[in-house]
């Protein structure tokens, strides 16, 4: 699979976060994940739409993804 990254910056932010076009595990394609969010604290789950991202930031009693939504700043990204 090919890696090309996806840079999206968050609405009130500065930074750009770098996302992979595929989830990496198993788990977090059962979730429903689309992408992959990459940090230093280790890589995310998560489901990056046009205005918004979904990311993984926890997982419930019953083993299910806690998804917490970002809003998305247009893409004006010099990157992709």
């Amino acid at each position: 699979m090919q890696n090309t990254w996806i840079y999206r910056r968050i609405v009130g932010t500065d930074n750009y976060h770098e996302f992979l076009p595929f989830s990496t595990d198993d788990w977090a394609r059962s979730q429903g994940a689309t992408h992959t969010l990459i940090t230093i604290d280790g890589d995310r789950p998560a489901k990056l739409l046009k205005t918004v991202a979904y990311i993984g930031i926890d997982e419930d009693a019953y083993g299910n993804c806690v998804w917490e939504k970002w809003q998305l700043a247009p893409s004006t990204n010099p990157f992709h």
